[in-house]
C-alpha cells in the first residue's frame, strides 16, 4: 500500500500516531507476521478513520481474517477516494470479491488492475481463475501461460505464481509459496505466530530435534505427511504436531506425534510447516513426490462396498466449487452390485440416506475406508486419506486452479495407483462427470464378473 494521502483533514498528532502504526504494520508484513500487522492496521484506522490509507489498511486486516463482507466497503471507499490509479488496490478489491464468490465482480476488478498495469501477475492469475469458473478454459489458460513467464514484483505475485506453476506441473518455484505469510489475504495460523522467532529447518541434515507441524486442513496433512520418513532420515529425531483428532492415525507411522497446540509448543531445535515440505525436500516436479504415507492399516476390501463423499468444508467460497450440486450423485445409487455408504461428515451429511463409513476419529474412519472396494469423492481430506490407504478413488477435482491436481491429467502423481480424475468443463458440469463415473463403475463391475 502506498503512503502519504490524507482525506478530510490536515496532519496532527493523531494522524502522526496513525502513520506510525501503519509503518509498524508494514514492517510486520515484511517479516511475514500478518498477525502482528493486523492490530497496528486497526489502530491506525481508529486514529484516522477519514484517511484513505488507514481505511485501506483496515480493509487488509479484514481480508487477513477472511471477513470479506466487512472488507469490501472499506476497500471500495479507499479505492475511490485515493487509490483509483493503484493496480494493487484494484487487485485487493478483486481478491475480496473472489472470497465472496462474486466471480464477475472479481474479474471486473482484476481487469481494472490490469488496465493500469498489464504485467500485474497476481491480477492476471486472478482473472484467469474467474474465467475458469465460468468455463472459459482457453482464455484462462492463455492468461496463466502469460503470467508464468513474467517477473514477479510483489509477494502476491510470487505466491500466486508458485501455486499456478505447481498446477502446471512445475514445483521448482514452490519456495515462493512462503509468501503466503505476508500477502494480507490469508491469515497465518496461530501455530505459525507461535513459531515466529524459532529456527526454521531448511531440509539439510540436522543434528537435533525437528518439529514438523500441520499448517492447514486435514487433506493437506494426509497428503504431505508422506515426507516424514525423508525428514526423519535427515535429523536426530522427528516430532510431528497435528490437530488432536488426527493424532492416533499419524502415530501409526511410527514417529513421535503430539497434539497441535499454540500455548505449548513441543521442544525442538528447528521446525518446518508441512506445506513447505516439498520445497525443502527438493520435490521440483509432481512425479518426484514420495509415495503416500503408510498408516499401517491393512486393506480388507469387501466386494461391492463403496462410499460417496459429496461436499467440502463450509465457510469458504471455493467450497462452492468443489462441493457437488445437490442430488447429482443419485444416478450412481442404482448401479447393480454396489452397496453404497456415506463418507460425508458435517456439511450436507444427511443429503443421501446411506449407512455411514466414517468413525468418530480419523483412525476409525481410516479403518472403515480400508474395507471399501472403491470411493467416489469430491476434493476432500477423505479422498487424500483413501489414497494413502490404497483405496481406488474416482475423484472430481475443483474447476479452478488447485495445485495438487495437476493441469490436464486424469491420473494423480500423488496417488498414482488409486486415483482417477474426472474434470468438469465448468462449475455446473456435474451431470457429465457423474455419467462418466457411472459408466466406468459399470465397466469395472463387468470386468470383475
Amino acid at each position: 500500500m502506498r503512503s502519504g494521502f490524507v482525506v478530510g483533514g490536515t496532519p496532527n498528532a493523531r494522524l502522526a500516531d496513525a502513520w506510525d502504526h501503519w509503518r509498524k504494520g508494514n514492517d510486520a508484513i515484511t517479516r511475514g507476521a500478518l498477525g502482528e500487522a493486523i492490530p497496528h492496521w486497526r489502530a491506525c484506522y481508529a486514529l484516522a478513520p477519514n484517511d484513505a490509507t488507514m481505511q485501506y489498511a483496515f480493509a487488509i486486516s479484514l481480508l487477513g481474517e477472511k471477513k470479506f463482507v466487512d472488507a469490501k466497503p472499506f476497500l471500495t471507499r479507499a479505492v475511490r477516494a485515493a487509490y483509483v490509479l493503484d493496480p494493487q488496490a484494484w487487485f485487493h478489491l478483486g481478491a475480496c470479491c473472489r472470497g465472496l464468490g462474486d466471480w464477475k465482480g472479481a474479474a471486473r476488478y482484476y481487469q481494472q488492475a490490469l488496465g493500469l498495469k498489464p504485467t500485474h501477475v497476481a491480477a492476471m492469475i486472478g482473472r484467469g481463475f474467474c474465467l475458469q469458473m465460468h468455463g472459459d478454459i482457453a482464455a484462462a489458460e492463455s492468461l496463466f501461460a502469460a503470467a508464468l513467464v513474467l517477473p514477479c514484483e510483489s509477494a502476491s505475485d510470487r505466491h500466486e505464481q508458485s501455486t499456478l506453476a505447481a498446477w502446471w506441473g512445475d514445483y521448482s518455484r514452490w519456495a515462493q509459496f512462503e509468501n503466503r505469510w505476508r500477502i494480507g489475504l490469508f491469515a497465518p495460523t496461530p501455530t505459525y505466530q507461535a513459531m515466529l522467532g524459532h529456527r526454521r529447518w531448511n531440509g539439510k541434515p540436522f543434528p537435533g530435534i525437528v518439529l514438523l507441524w500441520s499448517e492447514q486442513g486435514f487433506g493437506d496433512l494426509f497428503q504431505l505427511v508422506r515426507y516424514a520418513p525423508l525428514m526423519a532420515a535427515r535429523c536426530d529425531h522427528l516430532v510431528i504436531a497435528v490437530p488432536l483428532p488426527a493424532v492416533p492415525l499419524i502415530q501409526r507411522m511410527g514417529y513421535e506425534t503430539v497434539p497441535l497446540r499454540t500455548d505449548q509448543v513441543p521442544f525442538h531445535h528447528a521446525h518446518t510447516p508441512m506445506m513447505s515440505a516439498q520445497w525443502i525436500m527438493g520435490t521440483d516436479a509432481p512425479d518426484k513426490a514420495p509415495p503416500p504415507a503408510d498408516f499401517r492399516i491393512a486393506r480388507t476390501p469387501e466386494p461391492g462396498k463403496a462410499a460417496l463423499c459429496w461436499a467440502g468444508g463450509a465457510g469458504a467460497s471455493l467450497d462452492l466449487d468443489r462441493s457437488s450440486a445437490r442430488g447429482c450423485f443419485a444416478p450412481l445409487l442404482d448401479i447393480p452390485g454396489v452397496r453404497w455408504h456415506s463418507a460425508q461428515k458435517g456439511q450436507r451429511e444427511q443429503e443421501y440416506a446411506l449407512p455411514s463409513a466414517v468413525g468418530d476419529t480419523w483412525l476409525a474412519t481410516a479403518e472403515q475406508l480400508a474395507t471399501l472396494e472403491f470411493l467416489v469423492s469430491v476434493d476432500t481430506s477423505t479422498a487424500h486419506l483413501a489414497g494413502s490407504l490404497g483405496v481406488p478413488t474416482y475423484l472430481i477435482p475443483p474447476t479452478h486452479v488447485e495445485w495438487r491436481w495437476t493441469r490436464g491429467r486424469t491420473d494423480s502423481p500423488w496417488y498414482p495407483t488409486t486415483h482417477r480424475l474426472y474434470r468438469r468443463r465448468s462449475t455446473r458440469d456435474w451431470p457429465n462427470v457423474v455419467a462418466q463415473i457411472r459408466g466406468d463403475i459399470l465397466a469395472r463391475g463387468s470386468k470383475a464378473a
